[in-house]
């Protein structure tokens, strides 16, 4: 079994809140190297020629050094899979009962990144921790924490 030793993350360069979670991953310990390119740049297109034209939407794929594709919310658990702090979230992740979850959850990130990337081209990083931390989404439970 080969060894991974790096992750080429290809995300959306044009979406405010994709070009964050890429900042907050390179800020993360990782134990895996990874490389971010942009979806549609000139590296990408040249590396990833067959896979790009596969490729139906603005989705995060990645790609390991062993030739290995991950993409939506499996490319997410790689992403994961990376960190030193993470590690053991994306094997709970990868689990079957899990999978539900997380694929609703990227799916529901991947619907609103253009409203989130307003969010966050709009305000300073403290705002929007003080917005998020008293946002409550319709059908949130209001009971109140213990």
């Amino acid at each position: 079994m080969s060894t991974i030793r790096q992750l080429s993350v290809l995300y959306d360069n044009n979406c405010t809140f994709c070009a964050r979670c890429m900042i907050w991953l390179q800020d993360q310990q990782q134990r895996i190297h990874l490389e971010f390119i942009p979806l549609h740049s000139g590296i990408a297109k040249q590396r990833y020629p067959s896979l790009l034209k596969d490729s139906t939407s603005e989705e995060l794929i990645v790609i390991t050094d062993t030739g290995d594709v991950y993409r939506k919310d499996k490319a997410f658990i790689m992403c994961l899979y990376a960190l030193e702090q993470y590690v053991e979230w994306s094997f709970h992740f990868s689990k079957p009962i899990y999978r539900p979850l997380i694929r609703n959850a990227y799916e529901y990130l991947s619907h609103f990144r253009f409203s989130l990337s307003k969010l966050f081209s709009t305000y300073e990083k403290n705002d929007i921790i003080r917005k998020l931390k008293f946002a409550k989404p319709e059908g949130i439970c209001n009971l109140r924490e213990r």
